[in-house]
């Protein structure tokens, strides 16, 4: 019986519940599909659509878990080291807010300013999608303004925008990731923090 897995999308929500490895996600829907002894066709065992879908996504199908360790170690915690983990040597990147550069050292000098500009950088994951070898995430970025940003003095006050974010993966890293940032709405509010000095 074919043991390939299906190609449909899967979202990642915030449930917190701790996904299962594959191994052991495929070994609970064959004990189901024995449960259910019914029989379409030749050959095969099936679940409701439902139950199947279920268990489907409490797998650890690897992908989001990339993107959620790209930005809980690499940008939240500042471990820089994590790049040469997560991300491929000629990584692909244009950053929220509108730069473009290849490889890892021009990713982590990026990271370096950001973070330098912005106290306890914090990138959110407000939604997850995944298919395939490609993943697209809803993001909120924010932090309090401490160094120059985007020709705006530091207000010590905090600041926040959203972004969409698209990666794609090669050989269990991160290739490329291309993310659009609210820039009209960051500018908006550094302007308003500006006036508030």
């Amino acid at each position: 019986m074919p043991t390939t897995s299906p190609s449909f999308p899967r979202k990642i929500s915030g449930t917190g519940q701790k996904p299962q490895p594959v191994s052991q996600c495929c070994a609970l829907l064959k004990a189901k599909q024995s449960e259910k002894h019914l029989r379409i066709g030749v050959g095969f065992n099936w679940l409701g659509l439902g139950e199947f879908l279920q268990v489907w996504r409490s797998c650890d199908m690897s992908v989001p878990h990339l993107v959620e360790a790209f930005y809980a170690r690499i940008w939240n915690a500042g471990d820089l080291a994590a790049a040469s983990d997560l991300l491929s040597e000629e990584f692909c990147f244009r950053g929220s807010l509108g730069r473009e550069m290849r490889g890892r050292d021009a990713f982590l000098e990026y990271v370096r300013s950001v973070r330098t500009a912005l106290a306890g950088y914090r990138c959110e994951i407000l939604d997850c999608v995944a298919e395939g070898d490609k993943a697209f995430a809803k993001m909120r970025f924010g932090g309090v303004h401490v160094a120059p940003l985007r020709g705006y003095q530091p207000t010590r006050r905090p600041v926040h925008w959203h972004g969409a974010a698209l990666f794609h993966f090669e050989a269990g890293c991160i290739s490329e990731l291309w993310v659009l940032g609210d820039l009209t709405g960051l500018d908006a509010v550094l302007q308003e923090n500006a006036k508030a000095v």
